[in-house]
């Protein structure tokens, strides 16, 4: 299999942070991180108001890619920002 499937999300922000070529944003990677940061103590954690939790990821992660792709659009880096919350 993949071994990228079995990465923990510090792993993968590692690897992300890492890569010059495609580097994100800093705002993106942190959002990106908040996104797996909650994703992972869902996972994990099990609390008990994890089904509330989940609700607001898939808004989050819309934004995550959005403001990734506005990124990779903009002339110039100034231009990038954070998702809006």
């Amino acid at each position: 299999g993949d071994p990228v499937r079995f990465e923990t999300g510090e792993e993968f922000l590692y690897r992300l942070n890492q890569a010059q070529a495609n580097a994100l944003p800093m705002s993106v990677r942190e959002e990106v991180g908040n996104f797996l940061s909650v994703s992972e103590e869902i996972k994990y954690g099990r609390p008990p108001d994890a089904e509330a939790r989940k609700l607001p990821l898939l808004a989050q992660a819309r934004e995550i890619i959005q403001a990734e792709a506005a990124a990779r659009s903009a002339p110039n880096p100034s231009a990038r920002k954070a998702p809006a919350r």
